[in-house]
């Protein structure tokens, strides 16, 4: 049942990044989304011991992964849009290699402390990191519209 729950907000969360990109941008929808992630993730520890809230922190975290999705592929997509295939496709593999990465972190950070209850907060970290690259992504890409515009 909790996996079919996940996978329904997965799924309203990706049409809702889709709609979200159509409305206000990409840039928008990705800062908003990446956000929330780091804040469940954040959260999570600290309610290790409430069964109810540590699974809606969970759904909130799937929530906001995918909605992120389909801002992340638009936003490349605006960034190379006559490399969209090979953009998407390097997109894929980031992704990928960021999923066997977070692995052995985590794997690491259990081995020297012992318990799980701070994966949560090692992998806010590292998103958090990924939202300041996008932030800087997007500063400097509205910095180089407007120097060539003027």
């Amino acid at each position: 049942m909790t996996m079919l729950m996940l996978g329904i907000f997965g799924a309203i969360g990706s049409r809702l990044g889709g709609y979200g990109v159509d409305r206000w941008g990409a840039s928008r929808v990705i800062t908003a989304s990446v956000a929330l992630h780091v804040v469940a993730l954040a959260l999570l520890p600290l309610f290790s011991g409430m069964k109810f809230m540590g699974l809606f922190l969970i759904v909130i975290i799937v929530f906001a992964m995918f909605l992120a999705g389909p801002a992340i592929q638009t936003y490349f997509i605006q960034q190379a849009p006559h490399s969209s295939n090979l953009v998407l496709s390097l997109n894929t593999s980031i992704i990928h290699f960021g999923l066997a990465a977070g692995a052995g972190a985590g794997g690491a950070l259990v081995s020297s402390t012992s318990t799980v209850l701070y994966n949560p907060w090692l992998a806010s970290i590292v998103v958090s990191l990924g939202l300041a690259a996008a932030i800087v992504s997007f500063y400097v890409r509205g910095k180089r519209e407007v120097q060539t515009t003027s």
